[in-house]
C-alpha cells in the first residue's frame, strides 16, 4: 500500500488443538515467531493474500473458514490494519521456504509464553485461535466473478445471514 497506510494478513492453521507458527529469516522481526503472514498487494484481496502467504511461506494450501482477530494500530505516521483469518489446510505437505521462513512448528496453548512473538499482538491472535472455537464466519456476497465482497459476522446471526445472502 501506499505511504501512510498498510493492510496485513495472517493464516491461523489449527490442527488438535494446536497451532502452525513461523520462525521470521529475514527483516527486523529476524529470529521472532508468528503465524504465516504478510501484506495485501494491490488490487488482491484479503482472502487471496492471506491464502498466498500461507503458500508461500509454508507450502499449505488452504480455505478460509472465518475471520480470528482484526488489528489496528496509528502512531504519527502510518495507519495499519492486520486480519488473521481462520484457515483450514487442504494438504499436509508442509515446506518451509528457507528465506523468508527458517522454522516452522506446531505449538499448544500451553508453549504460548515460552515463544519469542514477533509482537505482543501477534501472542493474542494465537491464543485468541486456540481458544475460540468460533471466529467470525466470512460471507461471500460478491455479485461478480470480477470482484471480491465478504461481509465477516457473528456465527450465530443466522437471520442475518439469511436476510444478506436474498
Amino acid at each position: 500500500m501506499g505511504a501512510g497506510f498498510d493492510i496485513g494478513v495472517a493464516a491461523s492453521v489449527n490442527i488438535d488443538d494446536s497451532i502452525l507458527i513461523v520462525k521470521e529469516g529475514t527483516g527486523e522481526f529476524k529470529g521472532l515467531w508468528g503465524l504465516p503472514k504478510g501484506r495485501v498487494e494491490p488490487p488482491e484481496s484479503l482472502e487471496k493474500a492471506v491464502l498466498r502467504e500461507l503458500f508461500e511461506e509454508t507450502g499449505l494450501v488452504g480455505e478460509i473458514n472465518g475471520v480470528i482477530a482484526i488489528r489496528n494500530k496509528n502512531d504519527l505516521r502510518n495507519t495499519s490494519v492486520f486480519i488473521c483469518f481462520d484457515v483450514i489446510p487442504l494438504n499436509e505437505n508442509v515446506v518451509i521456504d528457507g528465506d523468508e521462513i527458517t522454522d516452522i512448528r506446531f505449538i499448544r496453548l500451553n508453549e504460548v509464553e515460552n515463544i519469542n512473538w514477533v509482537s505482543p499482538a501477534m501472542k493474542h491472535m494465537v491464543i485468541s485461535s486456540l481458544k475460540t472455537k468460533q471466529g467470525l464466519q466470512l460471507l461471500d456476497i460478491s455479485k461478480s466473478p470480477n470482484s471480491t465482497y465478504t461481509l465477516s459476522i457473528p456465527n450465530d446471526v443466522d437471520e442475518f445471514k439469511l436476510e444478506v445472502l436474498r
